[in-house]
């Protein structure tokens, strides 16, 4: 997988849309980090009506700890009827990918609830992609993840220094490549 230094530079700059391949990358990365007692997954929806439509990103947790599915949304509400009939939709296929895969296993998840956690919310539109990526690394199934608009300009630069500073990044002359995408 890989993105180039513009499409990066594009999508971390304030106020922009955070591209669905530097969004990959980013879980690809994370993935290592997620604790044992916990399943995340990024979901991309499209919301909205025909030409008004857009996409937005939440996370839909599976966690065996509290035996249950959790969605964290930095748009909307609980009562969001669009959110909770995909959440619920995800929800039915992936008990059934588990049943297929797992039905040997001491855990079993066909009686796991879907709860909404209430999180922060992001403010601009456009920076639900940053809030996603913090939720997915941050949620421990336990404390919600403080994260506030005010934060997303500095997430932003951090993240983007430490996907390239990653140890799978290739590119070597990423600061300067960067800098002129960037400044």
């Amino acid at each position: 997988m890989w993105v180039t230094t513009g499409e990066l530079a594009d999508s971390m700059k304030p106020n922009r849309l955070l591209s669905n391949t530097v969004c990959d990358i980013c879980v690809a990365v994370l993935q290592h980090t997620c604790p044992d007692n916990k399943l995340s997954f990024p979901v991309l929806q499209n919301i909205g009506i025909e030409k008004d439509q857009c996409e937005h990103w939440f996370v839909l947790s599976l966690n065996f700890e509290s035996k249950r599915f959790e969605i964290l949304d930095s748009l909307r509400g609980e009562d969001d009827k669009e959110m909770n009939k995909h959440a619920n939709r995800l929800v039915d296929a992936i008990k059934i990918m588990y049943k297929v895969n797992y039905s040997q296993s001491r855990k079993q998840i066909d009686d796991y609830e879907l709860m909404y956690i209430p999180v922060p919310k992001q403010g601009p539109i456009l920076n639900y992609g940053i809030f996603m990526l913090k939720f997915l690394e941050l949620w421990n199934g336990r404390l919600v993840p403080a994260v506030t608009a005010d934060q997303i300009d500095a997430i932003r630069k951090v993240l983007t220094v430490s996907w390239l500073e990653h140890p799978d990044n290739k590119l070597i002359n990423w600061r300067i490549l960067l800098d002129n995408n960037m400044f």
